[in-house]
This record gives structure tokens, sequence and C-alpha cells, in this order.
């Protein structure tokens, strides 16, 4: 009979046989799962049975340490943009087509130019001025008539020890003596006249000999004139007066003054834009406006700007301009292709066009922008996507890149790790 420590060992001995038996007849090995073997570096597989609640847990080799999990770098790869589609409708006005996407206002801006000018004629009246005129009149008096002495010879033509040569009254030239004038009127010698002194000189001699004349005499500022056949003075004054007149230009009508003249009213050309907005005038001048020039930008017309694209038409949805930024095709679709997040479009890597589905494009551009417009643009750049690589028991875990490798200090044989 055996005993009890011989039937323990015989119990052991029996269970590793069958164990053996099982894992040579799967050719299979055990883990840390419990459910396959590692395989050892050896011929010889060592594992222990536990007698607890994990008594299905195989016992690693003594010289087996578990990988560690080390994280690694993504790489960049192409990635295919993501697509937004849309489709195309009409305006309520002029049928303008437009994208349902992305639609937004246009903004408002205005055109200006000149205009032109038309000429009218009219007349115009105003009332009579006062003006003052003036002519040239000639007046007429009376002379009156003076006594004056004409010389008539030289001093001492007339002697004193005989008549005189003239019976007139003579001048004594005799400038050392204070007797001037002397009168004989019929005797002879003349005597002298009384100077002031009252002192007579009978014995004067040199006598200037002459007579008296009587002359007409006029005012001053007048002037003898014998043209009316008689002697007497004259003279010519400017008389003032007053009358009614018109400014110059003007011409008198009877009753008051009246101009024909030019004015001129401002025009703008009748010529509405793509919106159906037409020319409107600042100034239209009229009868005040003289000037046939009409004034700068006297005209303007409003206009409406596709924020996105200047070159595209706005349309008239929801009772105002809008215009959204992507191009409609002839299928009446529209749409872009966009990088998401804050991943950057990839140059010089062209994602095929059939990654837009059906959206059909009308040129051969190529883009590489945040957002591309699918109909504008044949070609499209890819997206930069960080990826972790693929094999080499790479895998992501919570967004990031993992994989695990042995410890320092030890190696890795048939992916497994031994101390060295």
């Amino acid at each position: 009979m055996l005993e009890k420590k011989d039937l323990y060992l015989f119990l052991r001995v029996k269970t590793i046989f069958v164990v053996l038996l099982f894992v040579f007849s799967f050719n299979g090995y055990a883990g840390v799962d419990g459910k396959t073997l590692s395989h050892s570096n050896g011929d010889v597989f060592d594992f222990t049975l536990n007698n607890d609640k994990n008594d299905n847990v195989a016992i690693l080799h003594p010289d087996e340490v578990e990988k560690i999990e080390r994280e690694i770098a993504k790489i960049v790869a192409n990635a295919p943009r993501a697509v937004t589609k849309g489709i195309c409708k009409n305006g309520s006005k002029y049928n303008y087509e437009y994208c349902l996407l992305d639609i937004a206002p246009c903004s408002t801006y205005w055109d200006y130019y000149d205009g032109y000018s038309e000429s009218h004629r009219d007349t115009r009246y105003t009332h009579y001025r006062t003006c003052t005129g003036s002519y040239q009149h000639t007046e007429y008096t009376g002379s009156t008539s003076e006594k004056e002495f004409r010389s008539v010879a030289k001093p001492g033509c007339c002697t004193n020890n005989g008549k005189a040569s003239c019976d007139a009254a003579v001048v004594a030239w005799n400038p050392g003596r204070t007797c001037k004038f002397l009168y004989h009127e019929g005797n002879w010698p003349p005597s002298c006249m009384p100077a002031s002194n009252g002192v007579n000189y009978p014995d004067a001699y040199y006598y200037d000999c002459g007579s008296y004349v009587y002359l007409n005499k006029c005012p001053s500022g007048w002037t003898l004139t014998t043209e009316r056949g008689t002697t007497e003075c004259k003279r010519t004054v400017t008389r003032y007066y007053t009358y009614n007149c018109c400014p110059s230009g003007w011409r008198s009508t009877g009753h008051n003054c009246a101009q024909d003249y030019t004015y001129y009213k401002y025009k703008c050309k009748n010529q509405p834009n793509i919106y159906g907005e037409n020319w409107r005038i600042s100034n239209s001048g009229g009868k005040s406006s003289y000037n046939p020039h009409s004034p700068h930008n006297n005209c303007r017309r409003r206009s409406f700007r596709c924020v996105a694209d200047n070159h595209r038409k706005c349309a008239y949805v929801n009772n105002k301009w809008q215009c959204s930024p992507w191009r409609c095709n002839q299928d009446k679709k529209c749409g872009y292709a966009y990088c998401s997040g804050s991943n950057h479009s990839r140059y010089g890597n062209w994602e095929p066009r059939w990654n837009f589905y059906d959206i059909k494009n009308t040129s051969n551009g190529r883009c590489a922008e945040a957002k591309c417009d699918l109909v504008a643009n044949e070609y499209i750049s890819y997206c930069e996507k960080p990826v972790c690589p693929k094999g080499f028991g790479v895998y992501k875990k919570n967004g990031h890149c993992y994989k695990k490798s042995c410890p320092k200090g030890t190696y890795e044989y048939n992916g497994h790790c031994y101390k060295k």
C-alpha cells in the first residue's frame, strides 16, 4: 500500500505526464493568458500548477521577463480630404445661380462718373437801375474894361525943352529918384507926381513915353471870346443828370431790363447694371446753372460684390444680394474638400478625383488651401495626418502609438525577453 507521501508524488508525476502529453499532442505552448504555453530557450518546459483560484496561469521561465510598453512617434501620412457637398439654386431676381453652402451677404459699393449736360435758352428780367450821366455846357457873361499903360518908346524919347513925342502920360526913367509918374496933360514940362513924402522933382529927365489903353477883362476861370460877334466872357462846365438804365449785357424793354441766357441741366445715362441698379444724379442743374460741364462724379450707381470672389455674381436670396464662395457646375452641384482640425495640406501629392464622388469639376486647377472648391479644381492636395506606423507590433491606444519591447538589460528571442 502506498503511503500518503508516495501517493502525493505519484499524483504529481502523473499530472505532469498528462500535461506534457497534451502539449505535444497539440504542438502548442502556453502564454501569459493561461491558454497557450510560451516556448522556453531550452528543450524543457518549466511550469507549475497552483492550487489557488488562478491555477490555470502558467509561470514564466525563471530567466524570462515581461516586455514593457514604449511610446513611439507618429509618422505623417497622406490622408484624403473630407468632402462637403451642396446643391445650387437660382435667385429670385435675374435667375443668378448660387450654391447653398456658406452663402453670405455681398458687400455694397458705388460706381461713379461725371455725366453730361444739356443746354437750354431762356429770358430773365430785372428792374431798372438809377444811373448818372453828364454833359458839357458853355456859359457866357460880359467883360469889364480896365485902363492900362502901354509903353511905346525907350527912355529919353521925350525932352524937357520941347514937346513930348507922345501926348499921353509918361513914366520917368530915373531909378535914383522916387518920382515915378509925371503928367503933362497939356502943360510942359510935365510935373512930377508927388512921392509918398510929398516932394516934387520937376527936373526929372529921361522919360518913358507911352499911352493908356482900355482893355476888356474876364473873371477867373472865364476866357474872352468874340465867337458870338461881340466881346464877352465864356466858360465850359459839366452838368450831371440821372436816368433809368440796365446792367451790362441786358436790354431795356421799356418797362424793365431783359437778358437772353443759356443754362444747363445735368444728366446721367440710362444704363442699369447686372443688378438692375441705374445711375443716380447728384446735381441736376437748372436755370441757375451756367457751367456747361457737369460736376465731377455727378452720377453714381450702386453695385454689389461677392466678398469670397470678386468675379462671381451675387444672387438675390431672402430679399438681399448674397453669394457663396463655392462654384456651381452644370449639374447644379457644388462643394469643397477640406482638412479637418489643424491638419495642413500637403503639397506635391494630389488626391485623385474619384474621392470627390459625383461632383464634376469644370477646370483643371490645383488647390492646396485649407478648403478647395471641387468644381473649380481638378487636382486637390492630400491632408497631413499623423498616424501610427503599420506593422512591427505597433498599436494605438488613447490616441498615441506604442510598441512592446524588452527592457534594458535583457534580450529578445523568439518574441520573448530573457535576462542576460
